[in-house]
């Protein structure tokens, strides 16, 4: 499930939540760049105001079956194939249903495969473990871990859903095991050991930690990364600094690999000026991923709760229009996001002069 492209993908705008914006960079960056085996998510089933209880993410009121639906309307217009994502959205739905009536202490399985290599898909998979927690007059808080599987086989994910949740599982195609979440009236502790077993999973606390420290010196350009894109910055600053961030996670990753502590240092050090100077080139793809080097083909994720793939995209495939000049101050404003004109200016960001976009 691509997560960062479908169901809880978040528009690109300035007015994207800038912990949404964060969370899903940091996502990202452990997903496609240090290839993290576990990640942990939360998501609410709580009451919007449109007065209904739905699954959200906790920093934004829409709801991730909207921006589901908006996900496969985009791939409509880009002439992509819907057939993945239409499965992830009849997922999303089903787990909406059970969730509505479910205890504390319940048990989520959820299983995405790898999608098809020829639409771009990387060839691992993720399996979704999570638990409910009830929280009073405010719905239901969800925790989930998503663990990454690579090259995982059909037979092995039946088998393993199978001694989950004790039925009989033989889903016959991806789109199976994306529209048929699970929601279990025990927990899934014990199996977590199983899961690991089967699909070999060795990575330890090592690269987790590594990952944490990677990211509280990546940190300044993070937040960089989100004042920007609050500002309604041009693309081009936007993509230089998402460069700065792939390149420097790649070389800690790289000398954490080596164990070459020196070089971390090293990098810890960097002030913003010589971090753009020395990182910002067009970095390597990897695979699973677009990357920040473009190219006409990208690669997307099977990670349904990441939305950190549909932000590098939006940038790299340009869903805004080109930047412009006020026609009153003449400075220069960035362009409007292509999807979603209820963002769009009104007035200038620099003089207030009126804008008719």
């Amino acid at each position: 499930m691509q997560i960062e492209k479908i169901a809880f993908s978040p528009e690109y705008r300035k007015s994207v939540h800038k912990d949404l914006l964060r969370d899903d960079i940091v996502s990202y960056l452990g997903e496609y760049r240090f290839k993290v085996k576990t990640y942990d998510y939360e998501i609410l089933y709580s009451l919007g105001k449109d007065k209904t209880y739905a699954l959200r993410d906790k920093y934004e009121e829409d709801t991730m079956t909207n921006k589901a639906k908006r996900a496969i309307i985009k791939n409509e217009d880009n002439g992509r194939s819907t057939r993945r994502e239409t499965a992830e959205l009849l997922g999303l739905i089903s787990l909406e249903s059970q969730i509505e009536y479910a205890d504390d202490g319940d048990s989520i399985l959820w299983v995405s495969p790898p999608g098809p290599k020829n639409e771009g898909y990387g060839d691992y998979g993720f399996i979704y473990i999570g638990s409910v927690e009830r929280l009073l007059a405010h719905g239901k808080k969800i925790l989930m871990t998503a663990v990454r599987i690579d090259n995982p086989t059909k037979d092995k994910l039946n088998f393993y859903l199978s001694l989950a949740t004790g039925k009989q599982i033989n889903f016959h195609d991806e789109v199976d095991f994306l529209k048929n979440p699970f929601v279990i009236k025990s927990s899934l502790s014990g199996t977590k050991e199983l899961l690991f077993d089967l699909f070999n999973i060795k990575q330890g606390e090592y690269i987790q930690n590594k990952f944490i420290e990677a990211i509280d010196i990546l940190s300044p350009f993070i937040d960089k990364f989100v004042d920007l894109t609050q500002r309604g910055a041009p693309i081009k600053d936007k993509k230089e600094v998402l460069n700065v961030l792939e390149n420097l996670a790649s070389e800690i990753y790289e000398s954490t690999n080596y164990k070459c502590g020196q070089n971390v240092r090293i990098l810890q050090s960097l002030n913003f000026s010589e971090a753009v100077r020395f990182f910002s080139y067009e970095p390597l793809k990897v695979a699973g991923s677009c990357g920040s080097s473009g190219g006409s083909t990208s690669i997307f994720s099977n990670n349904i709760f990441n939305s950190g793939q549909s932000l590098i995209e939006s940038v790299l495939n340009n869903d805004h229009y080109e930047d412009y000049e006020c026609p009153h101050c003449g400075k220069r404003l960035s362009g409007e996001s292509k999807t979603d004109k209820s963002d769009w200016r009104t007035r200038c960001d620099h003089c207030g002069g009126p804008l008719h976009c």
